[in-house]
C-alpha cells in the first residue's frame, strides 16, 4: 500500500471492516524517497482510532534486518498468546 494513494482507501478499509488487528510499518522515508513526507492525510490518527492497532514509523533507507526482527517477534508473541504456534516445528527464515 502506498501513502498517500491508498492511505484512507479500499486497501485499508477492507481490513478495518473485517476487524483485523492492524501492524502497519509506515516507512518514512521510503527506500527510494529523497525526504520524510508529512502525515497531510493524517493516517497516523485514523489508524491509531481502529480496533487493536500498532503504527510504527520506520526509515526505509536503514538496513531493514532490524525491521524484519519487529515484525516476526510480533507475529511470534501473537500466535504464542493465541496457542497458535507449533513448537515442535522450526520457524524457517
Amino acid at each position: 500500500m502506498q501513502y498517500p494513494d491508498d492511505a484512507r482507501g479500499a486497501t485499508i478499509q477492507h481490513f478495518i471492516e473485517q476487524e483485523y488487528d492492524l501492524f502497519i510499518q509506515w516507512l518514512n522515508p521510503g527506500y527510494d524517497d529523497p525526504k520524510k513526507y508529512n502525515d497531510d492525510f493524517e493516517f497516523i490518527p485514523y489508524i491509531l482510532e481502529q480496533h487493536n492497532s500498532l503504527l510504527g514509523i520506520r526509515d526505509g533507507k536503514v538496513d531493514r534486518t532490524s525491521r524484519v526482527n519487529e515484525i516476526q517477534d510480533f507475529i511470534r508473541g501473537w500466535a504464542s498468546a493465541r496457542g497458535l504456534l507449533n513448537v515442535d516445528q522450526p520457524i524457517c527464515l
